[in-house]
């Protein structure tokens, strides 16, 4: 009744029409806490349009979630819990290369 449309997508799998629909601007997106899956998939739509490198993206995406901290004192969980996933989204390579970012 407002205008406004509502669009359930997957984290991991729908990031082409997340991508779609923040080109379109006027977009809220948000996920059940708001930090994780919302940075990735903001993070895979900044990369995807030439924001910033890999390095640039994770700086702003962890100023927002605890993906630093998880890196480096839980990082079997970051890699097996689906944030890397979220992360592979902006150039992210492996645990490797997120637990040189989370310095």
């Amino acid at each position: 009744s407002k205008g406004v449309n509502f669009h359930k997508l997957s984290a991991t799998r729908d990031q082409d029409k997340v991508n779609s629909l923040l080109s379109q601007g006027n977009v809220l997106i948000h996920c059940a806490h708001g930090a994780d899956r919302t940075g990735g998939n903001v993070g895979g739509w900044l990369y995807e349009n030439g924001w910033g490198d890999t390095d640039k993206i994770w700086d702003y995406t962890t100023k927002y979630n605890g993906w630093n901290k998880m890196v480096k004192n839980s990082p079997d969980k970051f890699a097996n819990g689906g944030y890397l996933k979220q992360a592979q989204k902006f150039g992210v390579k492996d645990l490797e290369h997120a637990k040189q970012l989370a310095q």
